[in-house]
């Protein structure tokens, strides 16, 4: 994948991932790591989950602005 390549996470129909891919998530769900563990295998590593969203302190978001994000997204409205 490169030498500039730390990590990955390949899930669904790909063709790069490490080891085997991760399942794909459902609609609802989000993908995650177990538990920082990496064996370079995605299968193994990563697991389907309720959404935690976070940014990159690794506070969580606030579940409602996230809804009407959604909503606005889909609806092609904005602020």
């Amino acid at each position: 994948f490169g030498e500039s390549t730390l990590d990955l996470v390949g899930f669904g129909v790909t063709e790069r991932f490490e080891g085997e891919a991760a399942r794909a998530a459902a609609f609802d769900e989000s993908l995650a790591r177990t538990d920082g563990v990496d064996t370079d295998d995605n299968a193994a590593d990563f697991t389907s989950q309720e959404p935690t969203p976070q940014h990159s302190t690794g506070d969580v978001e606030d579940q409602d602005d996230l809804g009407e994000l959604s909503s606005q997204l889909s609806s092609g409205s904005s602020r």
